[in-house]
């Protein structure tokens, strides 16, 4: 937020981004999680500002065209604050109070979370995982107000599949525990959902079919076989899950020459 002093703790605004956990932590060394943010086709772009429990929309920063705000780089549009000033947990209401236009990305939810994220799919719906919330919530385009809840069964519950299992394999597919990432298959239409959960960062996908609708259970979850090293070298256990892209390439190129049958057409994501 312009001054490393003040950070999360101090004012906001259309030109600021609060990315580090400042001054609360001042290791930079630990400022680790990673970011997902998104362009869509017009070259906007959303980037999920956490520490200030918002998502920025910038309109084609890097467009020659200076009209409507575009080609620059103060942000256009905010979804999770009622203005460009505010920046507090749920609209300045608090972790346990949330509603339709409210986002908790920052802290002090749960500490081992690997990302946060926005994405947007080709109709051009904001896809927000709501970290902290345990939801994932979709607005429509230029829209404050999110249209769609998944993860929790309407816009005001919080109940987290992390206190109702302790393994992400046994929780409930009509729940979320700390969402990182949400985003929407462009061939098949199917939003995909990385869950994390404390203790080492073990987590799922959550694979939710069209039509949508709120709270709903996902169709699948899916969780691949990782080797573990280190501490965690009794097993496999899917950790870390900080993104996911879908396969953009199709071709018969092979993935690795020492596994002839593994070919980029057949990779999902």
């Amino acid at each position: 937020n312009g001054d490393s002093n003040l950070g999360f703790f101090g004012a906001t605004s259309e030109t600021n981004l609060c990315l580090e956990a400042f001054p609360m932590a001042s290791n930079v060394a630990e400022q680790w999680m990673r970011i997902n943010f998104d362009v869509d086709v017009a070259g906007n772009l959303y980037v999920p500002d956490f520490y200030n429990n918002r998502v920025l929309v910038y309109f084609s920063p890097f467009s020659g065209d200076k009209s409507g705000g575009k080609g620059d780089t103060v942000a256009d549009f905010v979804i999770g604050q009622d203005d460009f000033a505010s920046n507090g947990i749920n609209r300045g209401q608090g972790p346990g109070v949330r509603d339709d236009r409210s986002l908790y990305l920052s802290y002090p939810g749960f500490a081992t979370v690997s990302a946060r994220s926005v994405s947007v799919d080709a109709q051009t719906n904001v896809w927000v995982a709501d970290t902290f919330n345990y939801r994932v919530l979709r607005f429509a385009p230029g829209s404050k107000m999110a249209n769609l809840v998944l993860g929790q069964s309407n816009f005001t519950n919080s109940e987290p599949a992390c206190q109702l299992a302790n393994e992400p394999t046994n929780a409930p597919l009509d729940r979320m525990c700390s969402p990182a990432l949400a985003r929407v298959n462009p061939d098949t239409g199917e939003l995909f959902v990385v869950d994390e959960y404390p203790g080492g960062f073990p987590a799922r996908i959550l694979v939710f079919t069209p039509p949508f609708s709120n709270g709903m259970a996902a169709a699948r979850q899916i969780v691949p076989r990782q080797p573990l090293q280190g501490d965690y070298a009794g097993g496999y256990r899917f950790t870390h899950a900080t993104g996911l892209v879908f396969n953009p390439f199709k071709t018969d190129d092979l993935i690795d020459p020492g596994y002839s049958t593994n070919r980029y057409r057949d990779g999902v994501f």
